[in-house]
């Protein structure tokens, strides 16, 4: 088997459904499978994905959230590569068979991200140059002018024409090579949503490359797994959870304590400016994610303790 393609599906059935439609439309030359995980979804998706003859359907109790979803599909998977899509993504060309035959012929490279566009095919978020650092929080709080002029449109899509050397690829549409998965044991599964696609990629980065691939083209609807009344507010906390996982994980505590004291001065800066401009859900969402820093500050070493005793 060439491919497995997994996708986490959470109340999101017509998105899935879209999606699996776009790599049967899309993907020639290659022999692949649909591995489609349900996270106790409520909207009809185990029935009518339970019958669809193209996937694989796992359905689970519970909602499991992201990486656990995808490591349990793993170990059905037969593909010695593997694409992890995001319900709400859209092929746009033969985008998984660019991928393959990349990470078949580059030994050194281990996993590869396409090109994202939006939902008005505009360039998206595909991946950042660097992993999030103390660094990166100081580049935020200087309004990312430093990477502005350092990469320019390549700090977050690929505009060249050719492969580009990357820090992390965004999971909503990641290929890895299957040998690399098994060395690194998967998504970490301490994180519920948000972030674990930048732990892997910095695990996966001790294996070999992880690069851009600019003629695989594939469509982001992000955020299409959140309602729009309860988007922000969910998406504010699963970030913050995600984000204070990886940091505590990875990182040392002075090393966090100084990422974080940096993104709240960026957290506060944008609330004014965002409030000054009369952009108010935008300065709400900065308020909301200083809310969220605080209390995970009061409630803070829980993701240590529990990775000092895997």
């Amino acid at each position: 088997m060439d491919l497995s393609v997994i996708i986490v599906n959470h109340n999101t059935l017509p998105l899935t459904v879209g999606c699996v439609d776009s790599l049967y439309q899309h993907t020639r030359d290659l022999r692949f499978e649909v591995i489609v995980v349900d996270n106790a979804s409520t909207d009809g998706s185990q029935r009518v994905l339970g019958d669809d003859e193209r996937i694989i359907f796992l359905p689970l109790c519970r909602n499991e959230g992201f990486g656990s979803a995808c490591n349990r599909a793993l170990r059905i998977a037969l593909g010695r590569q593997v694409l992890f899509l995001n319900p709400d993504t859209r092929l746009l060309n033969n985008a998984a068979e660019q991928m393959v035959a990349l990470l078949d012929s580059r030994d050194d490279v281990v996993a590869c991200g396409a090109n994202l566009y939006d939902e008005q095919l505009r360039p998206s978020l595909s991946f950042r140059p660097f992993l999030p650092s103390w660094l990166s929080e100081a580049d935020a709080l200087l309004g990312g002018i430093p990477q502005r002029l350092r990469y320019g449109r390549a700090r977050y899509f690929n505009p060249t024409s050719h492969v580009l050397r990357v820090g992390y690829v965004t999971g909503a549409a990641m290929m890895v090579r299957r040998r690399a998965l098994e060395c690194v044991g998967g998504f970490d599964e301490h994180f519920f949503l948000y972030y674990e696609d930048t732990d892997l990629c910095r695990r996966l980065a001790e294996q070999g490359a992880l690069v851009s691939l600019p003629t695989a083209r594939i469509q982001h609807l992000e955020g299409g797994s959140f309602s729009l009344t309860r988007r922000t507010l969910r998406r504010v906390l699963y970030s913050e959870q995600g984000r204070d996982c990886y940091y505590s994980l990875n990182h040392s505590r002075r090393h966090h304590r100084v990422a974080n004291a940096l993104y709240r001065c960026t957290l506060h800066l944008r609330s004014l400016l965002f409030m000054v401009v009369g952009r108010w859900e935008r300065s709400r969402e900065s308020r909301l994610r200083l809310m969220a820093l605080s209390h995970l500050r009061r409630n803070g070493g829980e993701h240590r303790e529990r990775r000092a005793t895997r």
